[in-house]
């Protein structure tokens, strides 16, 4: 049955089903406007929440897809917000995360706790890249985001 229409048509609904099972998974929020951003530019991204119930986060990756050189005085700020509530931030300097490697998932800290943390099925993913000095160019894939299902 693989590979035909039926087994391929069903799939949408087998993850679903295996996604309330679970109560968890993952989905990756591209982030293009951050990527065309020069290093001395601000940008935003707006990422739609498209599940059918609200959801807990319970981790936060950023998938780089461009190395990036740590700097102390010019550097990149990623911010990542639920709902308006920034609940992650990653410093492209050498106290911070430091260094990008294209392809090496960095693995984000949450700063949001509680309620923070949870998004109705309405609520919004925001990541937005500000800079100190100079700024920094950095390039991501997206914004991994693993969740919890709050049914």
């Amino acid at each position: 049955m693989a590979g035909s229409p039926v087994a391929v048509a069903a799939l949408p609904r087998i993850l679903s089903e295996n996604i309330m099972a679970n109560k968890r998974g993952q989905i990756v929020i591209p982030t293009p406007l951050i990527n065309a951003a020069a290093a001395g530019a601000n940008a935003n991204d707006y990422g739609a929440w498209g599940l059918p119930h609200g959801a807990r986060i319970v981790g936060l990756g950023l998938l780089p897809n461009a190395a990036a050189t740590a700097h102390d005085t010019n550097y990149s700020v990623i911010t990542v917000s639920a709902g308006g509530t920034a609940i992650a931030a990653v410093d492209t300097d050498t106290a911070g995360t430091g260094s990008l490697v294209a392809g090496t998932p960095v693995s984000v800290a949450l700063s949001g706790t509680g309620t923070d943390l949870e998004l109705a099925e309405d609520e919004v993913i925001t990541v937005a890249k500000t800079y100190a000095g100079t700024g920094l160019a950095v390039s991501f894939a997206g914004v991994l985001v693993k969740y919890e299902l709050l049914v």
